[in-house]
């Protein structure tokens, strides 16, 4: 019989390369790191208190847990510290490697990040790929931003990061000015089993692809299925905003109709002296002035009391309702903005009125859409 002698070469290291991580802890050792997986972080904080390392894997090992045991960020960094200084090639120091660099990133100290991940050889530590795709996202550096994310896409098929990496490479081609690649890597995304994990935010950012590549109907259409997911979300008024840059570039071109759809107030038809009735309503016809006597101010404290209200707008950003507020009143239409705030999340509403009569709402609603504010009556 033929024995396949490179083929038992392959086994063999692969069983080694399995059990090296453990290849020098005693039973002790791992049976606490167990405890830690499972989530009993006070049985494992009693089991490590008395562990007694005797190699230096098990030295790196008490070194690593300790500091991940440790509530304050400073003294588990010196705790890190010292073991990426005593113990850099054992399997816990290199992990200690990423945790360090992880903690330099969020501090926004890049090139510490930088230093750190390239001192890392471990197999085991796809994740230090991830991480080197943010650091190269930090740095600007789009190239190897879009290498790295694309490297961990490859190598780690059911990484915690995936769908992360898909987001690098595309804002990395957005800010390379190629929209299309974004589009397309963003596409590959939505064919991924059980992702992507926030449909909300996918559909803004491939909405803001098409808007980069100058598809509007596409970039509309994306947007609109983001926004409708939750109207109510931080989100939701980011996806408003850009809808109106949009508009206010591209004019009629950009159907907002699905952010405000019309109530029904039950409005009657309006008959004129001759007795006919008319479905279009005149925005030449005088419209009564709001309650209010005395002109407001831009801004005012609360959403404003009456029976008949006008929302032209809401806006993650302040200026964007000022602007809109001003706009409306040069078409010599009252409108004010104020700050709401609904599960915690804070926007600026741009109102009109509020009105007595139901047909001075209308009317002044219609002037409105006449200059393409979209907008809708509200009867509180």
């Amino acid at each position: 019989m033929k024995i396949n002698y490179k083929a038992l070469i392959l086994i063999y290291v692969l069983l080694i390369l399995t059990m090296s991580i453990h290849a020098n802890l005693s039973k002790e050792f791992t049976a606490t790191e167990q405890s830690f997986a499972d989530g009993n972080k006070d049985a494992f904080a009693d089991a490590l208190a008395t562990l007694k390392a005797k190699s230096d894997a098990e030295k790196a090992f008490l070194l690593y847990y300790t500091a991940k045991l440790d509530q304050k960020t400073s003294i588990a960094i010196e705790t890190l510290s010292q073991l990426i200084s005593q113990y850099p090639s054992t399997e816990y120091g290199q992990r200690g490697m990423l945790d360090r660099a992880v903690i330099h990133i969020l501090d926004r100290e890049i090139d510490q990040a930088q230093a750190l991940l390239r001192r890392i050889t471990s197999p085991k530590l796809g994740e230090r790929i991830y991480w080197q795709a943010v650091c190269s996202f930090h740095a600007g550096d789009w190239a190897n931003t879009i290498a790295n994310a694309e490297n961990y896409i490859r190598l780690e098929a059911s990484g915690a990061h995936i769908e992360d990496c898909y987001y690098l490479v595309a804002e990395a081609y957005l800010n390379q000015n190629k929209a299309h690649s974004a589009i397309v890597t963003l596409n590959k995304l939505k064919t991924l089993k059980d992702l992507p994990k926030d449909v909300q935010y996918f559909y803004y950012k491939l909405g803001y692809a098409h808007e980069r590549n100058r598809s509007i109907k596409d970039a509309v259409s994306q947007y609109k299925e983001g926004y409708l997911l939750d109207k109510y979300s931080q989100l939701a008024y980011s996806i408003e905003d850009r809808l109106f840059e949009m508009r206010a570039t591209h004019g009629n071109s950009v159907d907002l109709a699905f952010l405000y759809p019309y109530v029904d107030l039950s409005i009657a038809d309006m008959v004129v002296s001759n007795g006919q009735t008319v479905a279009q309503i005149s925005t030449n016809t005088q419209i009564n002035p709001p309650d209010q006597t005395v002109e407001q101010s831009l801004f005012v404290s609360g959403k404003p009391e009456g029976e008949y209200l006008i929302q032209a707008g809401r806006f993650t950003t302040k200026n964007n309702a000022e602007n809109l507020a001003k706009r409306i009143r040069n078409l010599d239409v009252q409108a004010v903005y104020y700050e709401s705030e609904l599960n915690s999340q804070k926007s600026w509403v741009v109102v009109c009125g509020p009105y007595s009569t139901q047909q001075d709402a209308i009317f002044a609603h219609a002037k409105l859409r006449e200059h393409e504010i979209d907008c809708f009556i509200t009867r509180n």
